[in-house]
């Protein structure tokens, strides 16, 4: 089937949406569907004891998983060379506590009501959308993987119809789970293997393309950029695509806010390109938007990221 032929309205390729199966239902993923009710409960409890049990269950992350702990610390060195170990351990574990206390919530994405997501979701700079809308412009998202990036695009799909890029997950109950709550609010998903046409096409007809091209690719197709302190090897893509697709890019951040119990995105003004066309220049520059980003809430980026390719005792 070709991307875009897919019957599923939610999907641009095929799979990208996978349906409910009563296979779902078999002994083997009973000890998911657990993991989905106890959070769902989790969700009726005062956000004071959320924010007690996730500080706990953060730290204790922190400390046993080594793996993930290496990658964090060594993403923030790399970021932050200055800093003092005291401050990398201190802000790896502010890290790890927003991770659980965010993951911990996704059932609000999974079974709220829009009323309810509206009110739980606040966009700060909706202007440079209006405008752009006003201009009959396409829109380009720029964004990373900050920890509530699923919050961001559905606060962005209120707005105006958005398109994102997805990879399938192992747990195909939690596929179809995420899934759905992506697709829950006139947005549609495409697999990253099925290329880029489809994304094109979609930005072409008016969709918003929600953008995240911080994850390391490899040096296939790929250019060293800077990121912060270091460099890293990063597609060059967003210049082509936004001039083949004759799209505006506007930079958006979403983080969660503890005081308010809400999740914030922050659309800032379009990029200006320096030189589209020059594909070191616009990656470059694409780095250095990606940066002012993720320093509006820098303990909510996932630093758990493979950014720079391997690290040490990467058995990848």
């Amino acid at each position: 089937m070709r991307a875009g032929a897919s019957k599923n309205k939610k999907a641009l390729s095929k799979n990208a949406v996978p349906h409910f199966k009563v296979g779902f239902l078999a002994p083997k993923y009973w000890l998911t569907w657990l993991g989905i009710f106890g959070l769902s409960l989790y969700q009726w409890l005062p956000s004071f004891l959320k924010q007690v049990i996730a500080n706990k269950l953060g730290l204790l992350y922190y400390q046993k998983n080594k793996k993930r702990r290496n990658i964090a610390l060594t993403n923030v060195q790399l970021c932050f060379p200055d800093w003092s170990d005291e401050q990398y351990q201190q802000f790896t574990q502010q890290h790890f506590i927003s991770t659980v206390s965010i993951m911990f919530d996704m059932p609000r994405l999974w079974w709220s009501s829009r009323v309810s997501l509206q009110k739980d979701i606040i966009v700060e700079g909706s202007e440079h959308i209006e405008q752009a809308r006003k201009n009959n412009e396409n829109i380009i998202f720029l964004t990373c993987h900050n920890l509530a990036l699923e919050y961001g695009a559905i606060g962005l799909n209120f707005k105006l119809p958005i398109v994102g890029l997805v990879n399938q997950l192992r747990n195909p109950v939690m596929d179809w789970l995420i899934s759905r709550a992506r697709t829950r609010f006139n947005s549609q998903l495409a697999v990253k293997s099925d290329g880029i046409r489809s994304i094109i096409q979609a930005i072409k007809n008016k969709q918003a393309f929600y953008y995240l091209p911080d994850e390391d690719s490899g040096k296939e197709r790929t250019i060293e950029a800077p990121f912060f302190a270091h460099k890293k090897q990063t597609l060059p893509v967003l210049g082509k695509l936004a001039s083949i697709s004759n799209a505006t890019v506007i930079p958006c951040y979403c983080w969660f806010d503890v005081k308010q119990n809400k999740y914030i995105e922050r659309c800032l003004a379009p990029m200006q390109f320096d030189n589209i066309k020059d594909e070191a220049q616009s990656t470059a520059q694409m780095n250095q938007i990606l940066e002012e980003l993720i320093l509006i809430e820098p303990t909510q980026y996932m630093w758990t990221l493979r950014i720079f390719g391997k690290y040490k005792d990467d058995k990848r």
